[in-house]
């Protein structure tokens, strides 16, 4: 910083510098003995602020200034609401992607001991067992029957250990980054959303022999997606490469490189989080 002048009386000196803020040029006022001194941040502007102030000690109670002073305060709420907007939409990665604890996120909880509990009773699809939790019909004749569960429990049905490892981890990560941020209640909601829409639509796809958290893991990732993209306010963020592997991922299961998957369940879970989290914000704007 750089002075500007000094001047006996506080109220002028404060006057100047809401003048010298209407001419774009950022200033401090600071006391200096009996007197208060005028800094000017942008030593650029040095020369233009001490020609402005020779004017000023000349008519210091001119309309010219005296006038300043509102401009100056419009000029500062302004500036004070979009340092506001940044900070609501400027994301801290360290927090935003931080694991809570488990222990806080029931439903998250929940999903992963009843996953591994029906995989490993159904012993990983050899079972009859499994056939209780498959969706075994239409949606319109389990709904008939009073079976609404099996539009549900497909997702927690899995083929074999590394199928049920590799779902958990994923359910584990955003199952907890979500909840945290939601509540039990709005990610409870999703689950439900997400796991009919991909199981249902795997079922035409495909018959009842199929399940897997996979399809409720893309329609997390696919909320978390719209969010990170398009409302960063919220606090719920995903690194660019975790988008790139996902659908890298999406793109080699369905080609089969790795067997019989259940793709259309990836596909329509992706589909159905992104519309959960996309549609709001649509009708918000």
């Amino acid at each position: 910083m750089r002075l500007v002048g000094k001047l006996e009386n506080a109220l002028q000196a404060g006057r100047f510098s809401d003048f010298l803020l209407t001419k774009t040029i950022d200033s401090k006022v600071e006391p200096d003995g009996d007197l208060f001194a005028i800094w000017v941040r942008d030593e650029q502007m040095i020369e233009q602020a001490r020609e402005l102030f020779k004017a000023f000690q000349t008519a210091p109670e001119s309309s010219l200034y005296t006038d300043a002073t509102n401009t100056a305060q419009a000029i500062r709420k302004k500036e004070s609401q979009r340092k506001r907007e940044i900070e609501k939409k400027t994301v801290d990665v360290r927090k935003s992607w931080t694991t809570p604890k488990l222990s806080q996120c029931r439903v998250t909880l929940i999903l992963l001991i009843t996953a591994s509990a029906i995989s490993v009773a159904t012993n990983f699809g050899s079972s009859k067992l499994f056939y209780e939790f498959a969706l075994v019909a239409s949606p319109l004749e389990i709904i008939k029957s009073g079976q609404i569960w099996r539009l549900v429990t497909p997702i927690f049905l899995h083929m074999g250990w590394l199928h049920l490892l590799f779902n958990l981890y994923w359910t584990y990560q955003f199952g907890l980054l979500l909840e945290a941020r939601l509540g039990s209640g709005k990610i409870l909601i999703l689950v439900f959303i997400v796991a009919i829409a991909s199981n249902v639509a795997q079922f035409y796809a495909s018959g009842p022999s199929f399940g897997g958290l996979s399809g409720l893991n893309y329609g997390f990732f696919g909320f978390l997606w719209i969010k990170s993209r398009f409302d960063p306010g919220s606090g719920l963020h995903i690194p660019e490469n975790l988008v790139i592997f996902f659908m890298i991922w999406l793109v080699l299961c369905a080609v089969g490189l790795f067997g019989p998957v259940a793709n259309t369940a990836h596909f329509v879970g992706l589909l159905a989080g992104a519309a959960v989290s996309g549609l709001p914000l649509m009708i918000r704007r």
